[in-house]
């Protein structure tokens, strides 16, 4: 048996030339991105902690992996749509922090046959996941990631 566990920390910045609108040139005509910058665009930070077992009996016969993970997404850079009529597509906003939380039985699995010819296992994986919006960022009072346009 081995029970393991770990922390992390890691930070992650946005794609480039989020921080100041830039002018774009195609075929002699210039316009301006259609992206309104953040100057105050945050990094993105994500803490996550995770705990296991990991179990084999009867010569490596039946065995057993569990994991329970919880990684937090701390100021979440997020694009968000905006009317077209400001001007603009979209904006950068610090958008959210967002928990997950989940376990994983990533195999629970055992051997009926083994011998000099044949070897047959047989596997089964498990995973809940439940995600939760902590905190929205400043001017927000949902998130919508996906379906269709929200407009803030």
């Amino acid at each position: 048996m081995k029970l393991r566990g770990s922390w992390a920390e890691v930070g992650s910045d946005t794609d480039p030339y989020q921080l100041s609108r830039r002018a774009i040139v195609f075929n002699g005509t210039v316009s301006l991105n259609s992206t309104l910058p953040n100057a105050d665009l945050l990094p993105e930070t994500t803490q996550s902690t995770e705990v296991g077992l990991d179990a084999r009996f009867f010569k490596n016969n039946l065995r057993l992996d569990l994991s329970y993970y919880k990684p937090t997404h701390l100021i979440s850079c997020l694009p968000y749509q905006v009317p077209v009529a400001s001007g603009i597509n979209q904006r950068f906003l610090n958008g959210a922090d967002i928990q997950n939380q989940g376990i994983e039985a990533v195999v629970l699995g055992f051997t009926p046959i083994s011998n000099k010819t044949l070897t047959w296992d047989i596997n089964i994986n498990f995973a809940k996941n439940n995600s939760k919006i902590l905190d929205l960022g400043e001017g927000l009072n949902e998130l919508n990631r996906g379906g269709p346009r929200l407009y803030q």
